[in-house]
């Protein structure tokens, strides 16, 4: 829990989904909180590589909550045709122009 966890759980809870925190020094609680959703919710969400990288580095943990929770994965990206790259950020993060 953080500032950034904070404002990511809020846009998150306005887009309609059901945020769990999974914090760095409880992750197996976290885990588990988040194999309850899965079953309740039957989808979910995850940032494979994680909040803070390294970029295109998937974590295990992913295949473990589908081997536990009986879940597919479906691999997810966007693309822009028109955006602005900030090539510094570890995730190669784009703002999307119009």
């Amino acid at each position: 829990k953080s500032l950034r966890g904070n404002m990511l759980h809020q846009v998150a809870r306005r887009l309609g989904f059901h945020p769990v925190f999974i914090s760095k020094s409880n992750q197996k609680r976290g885990f588990i909180e988040y194999l309850r959703k899965l079953t309740e919710m039957k989808e979910g969400v995850v940032a494979v590589d994680g909040p803070r990288g390294p970029f295109h580095a998937v974590f295990p943990g992913i295949f473990q909550m589908a081997a536990k929770s009986g879940f597919e994965i479906y691999p997810v990206g966007a693309h822009y045709s028109k955006s602005i790259r900030l090539f510094w950020r570890w995730d190669r993060y784009e703002i999307f122009q119009s």
